[in-house]
């Protein structure tokens, strides 16, 4: 038996955009999507710009859970809800077919170095 997949819904945040539309509305107009890098966390950088999200809302009420996950969850979970809403599966058990194919290029860093910092210490 051939196995096929089927995309239902698509959801993307990037610097060139916060949606899908807004994503392929900027490539095909070749909007610029970097910005000036003005983060004091990482001015030691020889890079001068980068391409940053801006204007998210994390789309959770709790403050507290808000802060316990990194901002590249934040990011996954705003194209998870647009990829389920558009392929009209939000708030529906989806079950073992499903899936989630999910990409990033440095996600985490600032907990990947918390938790190296840990182990410097003798932590667990």
């Amino acid at each position: 038996m051939r196995r096929r997949v089927v995309v239902t819904g698509i959801g993307t945040v990037s610097s060139a955009g916060l949606d899908a539309l807004e994503f392929t509305a900027a490539l095909k107009d070749g909007k610029q999507c970097f910005a000036e890098i003005d983060d004091p966390r990482i001015d030691k950088l020889t890079a001068t710009h980068a391409g940053r999200v801006f204007g998210l809302e994390p789309g959770i009420d709790d403050p507290q859970q808000v802060r316990s996950m990194d901002r590249n969850v934040h990011l996954a979970l705003k194209a998870l809800r647009e990829a389920l809403h558009e392929a009209g599966l939000q708030g529906k058990p989806l079950g073992r077919r499903a899936a989630v194919v999910f990409g990033t290029c440095s996600g985490g860093m600032f907990s990947i170095e918390r938790h190296y910092e840990g182990l410097n210490r003798g932590e667990d």
